[in-house]
């Protein structure tokens, strides 16, 4: 199903911005421009940093995926060519997965009014739309492909922790990205990545409408059943006590 994607997008964009670091086209340490116009409320901190600033590559990529900063996660689609540039490659790739508008919505894709979530979901789309086997494909690929080794190491910072990554330890290595706007809440990676023992787990949901801090049911549930399964596996030593 198309879910209402939330932050998930943010994958998409990092995939991308890596695959053009390795193309040559772009660099990690390329200097990015991050001005008022890419202002956004919500996650982040370069909200409140005085704009403009110059930030390399790297730093706004990390911003965007390790913190889900919404100002950095504008600036990376600029730096990708636009919207329109970023929903045309998720295209040729054969993709279903769009990003409709930027994350204040000060520009969005003319398209975008085509791309909707699964008429059985209760969220319509606002971001993005984020089908979850692409998700998860676009995951697997970041933490398998050598080429994608940076943004990995970025996949593994994510700062939000309180869904499938709540039972465990803080150094567990966990590549995974989340996304909740309304009654969407989104997280999915792979545990332990680039080991024999790697667990690749996602939970999409989407629901009533409730506060951001307002636990998921849903994802508590299968970070339990994610602990439960390394107890069972003789990794428990990566559950938190």
């Amino acid at each position: 199903q198309a879910y209402s994607g939330a932050s998930t997008i943010k994958t998409f964009l990092l995939e991308q911005a890596s695959g053009a670091v390795a193309a040559g086209s772009l660099g990690w340490d390329t200097p990015v421009s991050v001005t008022p116009d890419h202002l956004a409320v919500g996650d982040g901190v370069l909200a409140t940093w005085p704009l403009p600033v110059t930030l390399p590559l790297h730093a706004v990529a990390q911003l965007m995926t390790a913190l889900s900063d919404n100002t950095a996660t504008n600036a990376v689609v600029d730096t990708l060519g636009g919207l329109e540039v970023v929903n045309d490659v998720l295209a040729a790739a054969g993709c279903s997965t769009r990003m409709r508008r930027w994350v204040t919505g000060r520009y969005v894709d003319p398209r975008a009014d085509s791309w909707d979530s699964s008429p059985s979901l209760p969220s319509r789309a606002g971001l993005s739309v984020v089908v979850v086997s692409e998700h998860v494909a676009a995951i697997d690929r970041l933490v398998t492909e050598p080429r994608h080794a940076v943004a990995r190491a970025m996949l593994e910072q994510q700062w939000h922790r309180d869904s499938l990554a709540r039972p465990l330890v803080d150094e567990t290595p966990f590549a995974h990205k989340s996304g909740s706007v309304g009654g969407v809440r989104h997280d999915g990676g792979v545990l332990l990545p680039g080991t024999p023992d790697a667990l690749t787990v996602h939970c999409f949901t989407d629901g009533p409408e409730r506060d951001e801090l307002v636990d998921d049911v849903a994802g508590v549930g299968m970070g339990r059943a994610m602990a439960r399964t390394l107890e069972l596996l003789g990794l428990g030593r990566l559950v938190a006590g």
